[in-house]
């Protein structure tokens, strides 16, 4: 328990903060079924992130967040074959159910 003055560690924050500072893409799945895919941390705070995809930013809302994955250190960690990881390039996105999977 932290003392007087301390705030607990948030393992949210704590994971947000990493992907800002490496400038890792991430994939966020939205409670909507929706997927933001590759987009690149900018900001965030207690109650939203903003994500870039080239010069486009995208505010969400982390109550609106299902799930938001490391693109990269998912696929290192995934046993599938690299042409089942990453769909070709325009190829449609996964759907909420497909996540799941």
């Amino acid at each position: 328990m932290p003392g007087p003055g301390q705030r607990p560690i948030n393992i949210q924050d704590s994971f947000l903060f990493q992907s800002l500072k490496e400038a890792r893409p991430l994939d966020v799945l939205l409670t909507t079924g929706k997927a933001l895919n590759g987009g690149k941390m900018k900001r965030f705070d207690r109650y939203a992130i903003v994500l870039g995809f080239g010069v486009k930013e995208v505010l969400v809302y982390k109550h609106a967040i299902a799930m938001i994955t490391d693109v990269e250190g998912a696929e290192a960690r995934d046993s599938r074959p690299p042409a089942v990881r990453r769909p070709p390039e325009g190829a449609p996105r996964r759907t909420a159910t497909q996540w799941a999977r």
